[in-house]
């Protein structure tokens, strides 16, 4: 590592963070966190998990897991929380208890954040609870998750996340008035907490979203799932975020889109290039970095003022992909106040662990943009500033 690096590095250290995007757990289910939970409620699940809890078994899932960049920031991070070299098959078990006891005060996780990760404050997208702030609106801001209202037009009707709005507010929705007037009486209930709104259906269809007639939808709404198409269920969730940016317009918050890395075959972020060039008074977030995207993220960001490129995730999918993607950010944008980052995480483990990768990927560019002459040293200070928490801060409104 050079001399630049290591001086940028404990610079971004020290500055606080504030973070775009986080699933962060209830107290509740932090308290009950162990080794094995933690790994269950972090991307490393998604890949795979100890086939049982025998040491031979552990073993064999270390070695096979090492390389896989979710699991290295993640060990990291443990390590140096509860002060272990190395998470092996002997020690699994003591790092466990450790991890259980000291979440037992139910503020560790809090203190995770604040003093290892030095977040300053983070937004919150429990699409359980859309707009919930965890009780702690001074550090927690938060997301309104519009996925489960793009796909309720009938009460059976689930998201990807198994959530129907009906579950959400205790209105009658007898007919679409209803609806909407239910769903935006929901958001207007939890404002001033929330400072965005996020859509994530690429888990479950493209992100090509077409304007859709009310008429269209009225058709649509209240008839039962078994009668409708997937073209019509996919018509009314395109009618409802229409619904969603006319909110966003009117309470000038941003939309965070979860772009790249979901049903692959339509979450390519240049698919939503029509509604970002005929809303160009909405603002769009465009989430980790549109991986493995990120060149048409940019464009998308070089060619229309209302895009904004959001990193989160994306150092811990691919840490060298992050290193990549912030190059081009940095070089193609017109404006770098338009990138951001957050953790995407549920534990503060998983979040630190996500800081720390964010911290590496930053101070890895910015060394090399400063050692090959290609911007003045003196720029550095401004970069590392907006992107660790200025930038967020400005787009999301905080005080």
């Amino acid at each position: 590592m050079n001399k630049n690096f290591l001086s940028i590095h404990k610079y971004l250290t020290e500055l606080p963070i504030i973070s775009s995007h986080e699933h962060h757990l209830e107290t509740k289910q932090q308290m009950k966190l162990t080794l094995d939970s933690i790994f269950k409620n972090s991307y490393v699940g998604w890949c795979s998990l100890p086939a049982s809890t025998t040491k031979d078994a552990r073993s064999q899932w270390l070695t096979s897991i090492r390389s896989n960049t979710y699991f290295v920031w993640l060990e990291k991070s443990i390590c140096q929380i509860y002060g272990y070299d190395e998470i092996n098959a002997d020690n699994w078990d003591s790092i466990s208890e450790d991890i259980n006891k000291r979440h037992q005060d139910g503020l560790h996780h809090w203190h995770i954040l604040e003093c290892y990760a030095n977040y300053k404050k983070f937004i919150q997208d429990s699409y359980w609870n859309p707009g919930d702030c965890l009780s702690n609106p001074e550090f927690v801001a938060s997301t309104y998750r519009m996925d489960t209202w793009m796909a309720g037009f009938h009460k059976n009707c689930l998201d990807h996340d198994r959530m129907n709005p009906r579950m959400l507010v205790d209105y009658d929705m007898q007919d679409l008035d209803a609806y909407e007037m239910a769903l935006k009486a929901d958001i207007e209930s939890k404002m001033p907490s929330i400072c965005a709104l996020k859509c994530a259906v690429a888990y479950e269809r493209d992100i090509s979203f077409k304007k859709v007639s009310r008429d269209k939808a009225e058709k649509i709404y209240g008839s039962s799932p078994e009668l409708i198409s997937d073209d019509d269920r996919i018509l009314f969730g395109d009618y409802i975020f229409g619904y969603f940016v006319d909110i966003a317009r009117e309470y000038n918050i941003p939309i965070q889109i979860h772009t790249g890395l979901a049903r692959l075959a339509g979450s390519n972020p240049m698919l939503l290039e029509p509604v970002i060039a005929a809303n160009p008074d909405v603002k769009f977030v465009l989430f980790h970095g549109g991986f493995p995207w990120f060149y048409e993220v940019a464009a998308l960001a070089h060619n229309y003022q209302n895009v904004y490129i959001d990193m989160n995730w994306l150092p811990l999918v691919s840490t060298s992909a992050a290193q990549n993607a912030l190059h081009t950010f940095f070089e193609v944008l017109p404006d770098c106040r338009r990138i951001c980052w957050g953790g995407d995480c549920w534990t503060s483990e998983e979040s630190f662990g996500a800081a720390m990768a964010f911290r590496m990927v930053l101070a890895d560019v910015l060394a090399d943009k400063m050692s090959s002459g290609l911007y003045r040293t003196s720029y550095i200070d401004f970069l590392a500033e907006r992107i660790m928490f200025q930038n967020c801060k400005e787009l999301y409104s905080m005080a």
